[in-house]
């Protein structure tokens, strides 16, 4: 019978025995890469200070394309809420929907322009630490605060007319609208 195309049989052993080492010098240079690598920097060369508690708590910098869009955000809050509160005296805005919006924007800052910051490009757990900050407290706290139920609340009722009645609320209001839908289906008569 012939030999297999997936056997070496055929082959001379001289050639069988060049693959066979060919095989394991090509198998062996990634572990070589891997054990001869140098640590590199992720963007640029890192901080001389090796970071610490004091430095990334205490290590912050002014960056204007978000201090200045956050502080923004602090005063419209702030001047949206006080427009509700006037408005409406029988149902104020609720003091931790604020405590909870501004706890957002504060995570925010510390999360992007404290030591974090400092240290996101070139140690992996202080980027990831970054994230984790961003995605399970600061985006949660600003959820919490009801950010879309206060434009609602200061907005005119033509305004809001237009967004609760038109295709925008199923972008806005996805997960209420489908219960709305499905409540009255339930309901209706057979």
């Amino acid at each position: 019978p012939a030999p297999s195309w997936s056997s070496t049989a055929w082959l001379p052993s001289s050639r069988r025995r060049a693959i066979s080492v060919a095989a394991i010098a090509f198998g062996s240079l990634p572990a070589a890469a891997l054990l001869l690598a140098a640590p590199v920097a992720a963007h640029g060369p890192p901080p001389p200070d090796a970071p610490t508690l004091a430095n990334l708590a205490l290590g912050w910098t002014f960056e204007p394309f978000v201090a200045v869009p956050l502080a923004l955000l602090a005063i419209g809050w702030l001047v949206m809420v006080d427009r509700i509160d006037r408005a409406h005296p029988g149902s104020p805005v609720p003091i931790r929907r604020t405590v909870a919006f501004m706890a957002g924007l504060a995570t925010i800052a510390f999360a992007l322009m404290s030591g974090v910051e400092r240290y996101d490009t070139t140690l992996f757990s202080v980027h990831m630490v970054e994230h984790l900050l961003l995605m399970l407290l600061a985006a949660p706290l600003i959820a919490l605060a009801a950010p879309i139920t206060q434009v609602l609340r200061v907005a005119s009722p033509r305004v809001r007319q237009r967004w609760t009645g038109s295709p925008a609320a199923e972008l806005i209001f996805p997960a209420s609208r489908s219960a709305a839908c499905s409540t009255a289906k339930s309901s209706s008569p057979q």
